[in-house]
């Protein structure tokens, strides 16, 4: 009886060193790997929530170098400067384009009626951001002063830049988020043009040739997270810019 006691003592105590060793090795694993999904959700979290700003106490979009010409008209050349890299060079684009504008300003002393300094003709932009969400939008507003015209719109140019990457999308790409296409743009564009005609007292619309006009879709998001369309809007008096809320 105390052999076979202690034989089963033997082996329980066996069994036992077994089961917490057991134990132990299947703990230790389930650490780890709740230690490596931990890791890997905070590189994901990181890499969804990295900040792509090269200067942190800057704005992604900020302006140096600023000359302002005439207050009253916005008439200011500056330059643009993308916060994060620049992969396709639109800055440099922006600002080689400002310094050929402002060699179009044109002064003229003996032209009396000339106000702003004598100032007789100027090319111009102006610049307009929203961020919201994963996006960042830049919006460029073309203008010509004239001084017997004033001012008169040109055209419009975006730029959209996904936040998270720095990288330029492009109007498919917002389509696709916003679950729209170039029809059912072209047809709000259209609608909302003829309901602005009909309100309009003394000028007349030219919806077709504003349509015509649109070889690109000049998208962006607003700062509420809008998809919007800045478009040249042709009329019988004098073409203007229009921002359009699309979605």
């Amino acid at each position: 009886m105390e052999k076979g006691a202690g034989i089963k003592a033997w082996l329980f105590t066996i069994v036992l060193i077994t089961f917490i060793v057991g134990g132990y090795y299947l703990m230790n694993q389930s650490i780890r790997k709740l230690e490596e999904e931990s890791s890997n959700n905070n590189l994901v979290s990181e890499d969804t929530n990295q900040d792509i700003k090269l200067d942190k106490t800057k704005d992604y979009i900020y302006y140096t170098d600023s000359e302002e010409i005439v207050h009253e008209l916005d008439l200011i050349y500056k330059n643009v400067n993308l916060n994060f890299q620049d992969k396709q060079g639109v800055a440099k684009v922006l600002n080689d384009e400002t310094i050929e504008l402002k060699q179009t300003l044109t002064y003229d002393k003996t032209v009396e009626d000339a106000p702003y300094d004598n100032l007789i003709s100027a090319q111009y932009k102006i610049y307009t951001t929203f961020t919201y969400d994963k996006y960042i939008s830049l919006i460029v507003d073309y203008y010509e002063y004239h001084y017997e015209t004033l001012v008169t719109a040109k055209k419009s140019k975006t730029y959209i830049f996904d936040k998270t990457t720095g990288n330029l999308l492009n109007s498919n790409q917002l389509l696709d988020d916003y679950d729209l296409t170039e029809e059912n743009i072209r047809t709000k564009i259209a609608n909302h043009l003829a309901d602005e005609d009909i309100a309009k007292e003394g000028e007349v619309l030219d919806i077709e040739s504003t349509l015509a006009e649109i070889t690109e879709l000049n998208l962006f998001v607003d700062k509420i997270g809008r998809l919007s369309i800045t478009i040249l809007v042709k009329s019988d008096q004098k073409d203007y810019n229009e921002v359009i809320i699309l979605n």
